[in-house]
């Protein structure tokens, strides 16, 4: 790892990274173990109230605050304006 590779390494250490839900997505077969767990994405997704372009923030551990996961969740945010929502 050179100088450069190690400064953009500390620029993104401790940034959170945003997701929009989405129905339909193709997940695909036989890619990563992981991905063929997950081909019920929609259903789960449905059955936690979680609509279609909810925004998940994931934390820089790879976790998800359920605290935030349950206010994007609420009726009174998805409610808003998408541009609200966006912002």
């Amino acid at each position: 790892m050179d100088a450069s590779s190690e400064a953009v390494s500390d620029e993104y250490r401790g940034q959170w990274d945003l997701y929009w839900t989405s129905r339909g997505a193709v997940i695909p077969r036989g890619f990563l173990p992981l991905l063929d767990e997950w081909q019920d994405i929609d259903a789960r997704e449905r059955r936690l109230s979680i609509e279609s372009r909810t925004p998940i923030l994931i934390d820089p551990h790879g976790r998800i605050d359920p605290r935030l996961a349950a206010f994007f969740r609420r009726s009174r945010f998805s409610r808003l304006a998408i541009g609200s929502r966006l912002a």
